[in-house]
């Protein structure tokens, strides 16, 4: 099973997610052999979000799902993360096609993966995160 890192970025009562393909995803990405999670998330959010930088808070938990890419399963390790700069303006590059905060709801009513899927559910669950307010930060 293929391991993926991936940032949870919460801003107001919103979630940042990032579209590559027709997927909406978490930021992030593979571990690059001998990377620890926390130098994946800063490569990755960098590369994928024009130079960009997060500072890494808390670990979330783990989600498994398929990859809407190579349609195979991978598990997620999530981390609480911050932008170091919250108003600069990202700018998607690589694969990356757009940027977007959204409302959980929303997130949910577009084509998401299964693992987003799942983290934002939980988030709802765990009332960490609501449609118009955010319990936790």
């Amino acid at each position: 099973m293929r391991q993926v890192i991936n940032a949870l970025i919460i801003n107001g009562n919103k979630i940042l997610l990032f579209r590559k393909n027709r997927v909406w995803i978490l930021p992030g990405g593979k571990p690059i052999e001998g990377e620890s999670h926390l130098e994946t998330l800063s490569r990755e959010f960098r590369e994928e979000a024009s130079g960009a930088e997060i500072k890494v808070e808390d670990f979330y938990g783990s989600f498994r799902g398929i990859s809407p890419c190579k349609r195979d399963v991978v598990e997620s390790k999530v981390y609480y993360t911050q932008l170091k700069n919250p108003s600069a303006i990202l700018v998607p590059s690589n694969e990356i096609m757009e940027i977007r905060f959204f409302k959980p709801y929303d997130a949910l009513a577009h084509n998401i993966s299964e693992i987003t899927d799942s983290l934002i559910r939980k988030l709802i669950e765990r009332r960490i995160i609501l449609q118009n307010a955010v319990i936790y930060r």
